[in-house]
């Protein structure tokens, strides 16, 4: 036989199917925010990926342009337009192993004493600080291949590296007081 509901029973069950219905509502307002913001977001995205494309062809048009006439660049070096700094800077010559096992083998062969020198880690792998010290005639013998410093292309943005030297400022100015009031 069914157990009969006391009021508090009534009142806590009516009070239930408020709160069901209370979450419900509020379930389905959540669900129409979701799909908005993933409807913004498709159209955004678009939006942005036509930016970056704009962006990335702009920066080459102006990279190729400074290139181009590396005789204006000579001083000074970088200039900013527009809170962009543009120029050109030196990149120093950069030593290129095209087949590590074949260098690490004429090391062994033909400078033997580079063993004891320590021109070879344990792994074994080349140590490229040691392997800098060597004249050109020995690395070209070990299959090494030293491009020559060149210029590249400076491209950035000027405000974001003053933003950065602000924040690195402010943040000591901080610490600074945070350190005097202590």
């Amino acid at each position: 036989m069914a157990k009969k509901q006391t009021e508090y029973q009534r009142d806590i069950e009516a009070l239930a199917m408020h709160y069901r219905g209370a979450r419900d509502r509020l379930a389905d307002r959540l669900h129409r925010l979701e799909a908005e913001v993933d409807t913004l977001r498709q159209a955004a995205i678009h939006d942005l990926r036509r930016a970056v494309t704009d962006v990335a062809q702009v920066r080459s048009e102006l990279s190729i342009a400074i290139a181009d006439a590396p005789e204006e660049w000579v001083k000074p070096r970088t200039r900013i337009y527009h809170a962009i700094r543009v120029g050109l800077r030196a990149r120093p010559e950069k030593l290129v192993i095209a087949d590590k096992t074949l260098t690490m083998q004429l090391i062994h062969e033909r400078l033997p004493e580079a063993m004891e020198v320590v021109l070879i880690r344990v792994k074994p792998e080349p140590v490229m600080s040691a392997i800098k010290e060597l004249d050109r005639e020995t690395l070209t013998s070990i299959g090494i291949h030293v491009t020559p410093p060149t210029d590249e292309v400076v491209i950035s943005d000027a405000l974001t590296e003053l933003e950065a030297l602000l924040n690195t400022l402010l943040g000591d100015a901080l610490s600074d007081d945070d350190g005097g009031a202590a």
